[in-house]
């Protein structure tokens, strides 16, 4: 990956971005480290900084200790976010003898909206785990299940 203001795009991308420079108000970007590279191609827009869409100062900790301990996965169920990822990895525990997790899996889980989605949803399902699945949450609730997870 290119250091901060390095990025380049080719000449369709870049002339994508002065399009959207010109027709939006913003462009939200997950990191600060993705302004410099924008910027370049988007002088004109605000490039403001929403971290994986939490605000990590509005985030209120607690010293709770679950038993079980409640392991807790927020994101689209997509497979580049990781999901089966994570239950492979709780099945080691299990595995060895050690049972007991909580497990809480927090997005979007309807059908029909998109095709990777769905087959996410019917793999975790497979996996044992379609009860575990919340469907999206409103961002209060979504930062209470955070406050009250272990992992």
């Amino acid at each position: 990956m290119e250091p901060p203001g390095q990025y380049r795009v080719s000449r369709l991308n870049a002339w994508g971005f002065a399009v959207l420079d010109r027709l939006t108000d913003a462009n939200i970007l997950i990191a600060a480290a993705g302004e410099p590279s924008l910027r370049r191609y988007m002088p004109h827009i605000a490039l403001p900084v929403i971290a994986n869409s939490v605000v990590v100062q509005d985030m209120v900790q607690t010293s709770a200790v679950h038993h079980p301990p409640v392991v807790l996965f927020i994101g689209e169920i997509l497979e580049r976010k990781g999901p089966m990822t994570l239950l492979d990895a709780l099945d080691l525990p299990g595995e060895r003898g050690l049972t007991g997790l909580d497990v809480q899996i927090v997005g979007e889980n309807h059908p029909g909206l998109d095709p990777d989605k769905d087959r996410m949803v019917v793999a975790v399902a497979e996996h044992g785990r379609a009860g575990d699945m919340t469907g999206p949450l409103e961002r209060a609730e979504v930062y209470r299940q955070l406050s009250e997870s272990d992992l």
